[in-house]
């Protein structure tokens, strides 16, 4: 990171940056263009789980290439100046790279079950087969993670 006091080394923070940011947005690559689409999510022992249509433009990128990039951030406000040149943007960030791959059988509904309780609050099961078939549930295991805290949330100032 070439701006190291922007950078976030804790990892409670960036778990906490995960756990309460409301969605993502997942990039993919897509021969010679990229492809990026927010989704809920959810982190969770290292890994990030994501669900969705079970077919479309993302799951057939994913079918060729399964590499991802994902980027939440939260905490985002304009920090106005007196010049153009000196506004700036308060914000946290985390940008994970990994890779994807489906689940299905008991898998597929533990992944629900995790992405569920972030938002509801529980596990939300059980999740038969026959009712979930038409959904992709993705799990991205996680190769590289990092944070960054800029402007007002920088200075603790939120």
């Amino acid at each position: 990171m070439r701006r190291k006091d922007k950078e976030l080394s804790d990892p409670g923070e960036i778990k906490n940056i995960l756990a309460s940011s409301l969605f993502c947005h997942v990039g993919l690559s897509d021969g010679d263009f990229p492809y990026c689409v927010p989704m809920c999510f959810a982190y969770h022992k290292e890994k990030v789980y994501l669900h969705g249509a079970g077919q479309g433009k993302k799951i057939e990128i994913l079918n060729n290439n399964p590499r991802v990039c994902i980027i939440v951030e939260q905490e985002c406000s304009l920090i106005k100046s007196s010049t153009s040149c000196e506004y700036g943007m308060a914000y946290e960030s985390v940008m994970i790279q990994g890779t994807a791959r489906f689940l299905s059988g008991a898998e597929k509904s533990r992944g629900l079950e995790i992405i569920s309780t972030k938002y509801a609050g529980a596990p939300g099961g059980p999740y038969p087969d026959n009712q979930i078939s038409g959904i992709a549930v993705i799990e991205v295991t996680v190769e590289s993670c990092s944070g960054r805290r800029s402007g007002m949330a920088a200075s603790g100032l939120r």
